[in-house]
């Protein structure tokens, strides 16, 4: 007779999915605010048996997520997470988040070139950038930086910095809680029923 072991992980998994709300989604977004947007990658263990998880970007597997900050840094929107494989222009075309907003109230880094966000110059092979080419990607640079250090902050949640040995269902509920509780806003007055 085997007595099943409740997952204590899963049960606090479970309520929080439970009581916290939805996280943004591209269409609750103002399309008339100015972002920074970068994706990043969380991490796993187990990518032999799932390769589509293997980014050859960061040379490991994990899932994509896409960020979207505004210019002082507060998180706004985090994409579902997809394979770590997924290309950040396939990731946010993906999100639908273009569908809501035009991409040139994004800056981005080289990544997104293509979309019409706010991009660095890329260099080609034997030919410089020019003087101005080289300060306009100084000045994109400048702003980018609040969305790295948004992700970092992101990141202190151990199970979105470190590769995780959890089953791959487990890991993708746990990110989408963790999406759940960045946005939790507590509310303004505790109410307390009367005995």
């Amino acid at each position: 007779m085997s007595s099943a072991h409740p997952n204590p992980l899963n049960n606090v998994l479970n309520t929080l999915d439970a009581v916290l709300s939805p996280p943004p989604q591209p269409g609750d977004l103002n399309p008339n605010r100015l972002y920074v947007l970068d994706g990043t990658l969380m991490p796993c263990w187990w990518w032999k048996n799932a390769r589509n998880l293997y980014s050859g970007k960061h040379h490991k597997a994990g899932h994509n997520l896409q960020v979207l900050v505004d210019q002082a840094g507060e998180i706004f929107y985090i994409s579902p997470p997809l394979p770590g494989s997924t290309h950040d222009i396939t990731a946010i075309r993906n999100t639908g988040l273009f569908g809501h907003m035009q991409p040139w109230h994004c800056t981005a880094d080289k990544g997104y070139v293509g979309l019409g966000c706010d991009t660095p110059f890329k260099r080609r092979p034997g030919k410089p950038l020019l003087d101005w080419q080289k300060r306009f990607n100084k000045g994109i640079n400048q702003i980018r930086y609040v969305v790295e250090r948004s992700i970092a902050h992101l990141k202190v949640w151990r199970i979105l910095s470190t590769p995780s040995r959890l089953p791959q269902p487990t890991t993708i509920r746990a990110i989408n809680v963790i999406r759940k509780i960045m946005f939790y806003q507590p509310p303004a007055k505790l109410y307390f029923p009367s005995g």
